[in-house]
């Protein structure tokens, strides 16, 4: 397999006509080697439009949706990001390469330390990665400009959407199966949020996300 040709198929033919065309995040989707975050046994098929069993269970994103999600999260080289759920440390590469931090949690301690070993060979050394519930937030480094959540959740996240600073930004999947769609959370005031309803989509829980409190906005 030609693996750069493939990567660039990923981004050429999946991740452009998704109308995804911020030079930063297409960049660090270039530069970011994904074959190196999946299993030995997935790496054949890495750049596929489909998702990939992590080693402790759970799922990473198809490369369009992930590119889609922190596309919307507008993140700058300023931005302190919260991540939830590492997974296998791919979209925390990704987003080291575009924010000041990246404060990760993951629940699943097999993924956890796949994914430290995954960020350490991609050369990130502005990413802390935490063993714990990333949909309670990690309220010590908080406030957060950005929180991304790496898979669905049955309604807004109450302890994320306090974590943010004024002004920021969280995407999340919210919904019951198969009626899911992405929504983008901004700060508009101390207790006031905006929710847009951004596409249709469908994946996995997060460990715990299918019996969430709802916000009230």
């Amino acid at each position: 397999m030609d693996i750069e040709k493939s990567r660039h198929n990923m981004i050429e033919h999946q991740i452009r006509p998704c109308n995804i065309l911020n030079e930063r995040l297409l960049d660090a989707l270039a530069s970011v080697k994904r074959e190196m975050f999946v299993t030995p046994d997935c790496r054949s098929i890495a750049f596929i439009d489909m998702e990939l069993n992590l080693p402790g269970g759970g799922k990473m994103l198809r490369p369009a949706l992930d590119a889609a999600l922190i596309q919307y999260l507008a993140v700058t080289s300023s931005c302190k990001v919260l991540e939830v759920g590492t997974g296998s440390g791919y979209v925390t590469s990704i987003l080291s390469r575009l924010a000041s931090f990246v404060y990760s949690a993951e629940i699943n301690e097999e993924n956890r330390k796949f994914a430290v070993q995954n960020i350490a060979y991609a050369g990130a050394n502005n990413v802390s990665v935490v063993s714990g519930d990333g949909l309670k937030g990690l309220a010590k480094f908080a406030p957060y400009d950005r929180i991304y959540v790496g898979g669905a959740v049955d309604s807004i996240p109450h302890d994320l959407v306090k974590q943010l600073a004024y002004g920021g930004l969280m995407v999340c999947i919210i919904g019951s199966p198969p009626a899911m769609h992405a929504v983008l959370i901004e700060k508009v005031g101390e207790d006031n949020f905006k929710e847009t309803k951004l596409f249709e989509t469908a994946t996995e829980y997060l460990v715990g996300a299918d019996n969430l409190n709802k916000f009230v906005f």
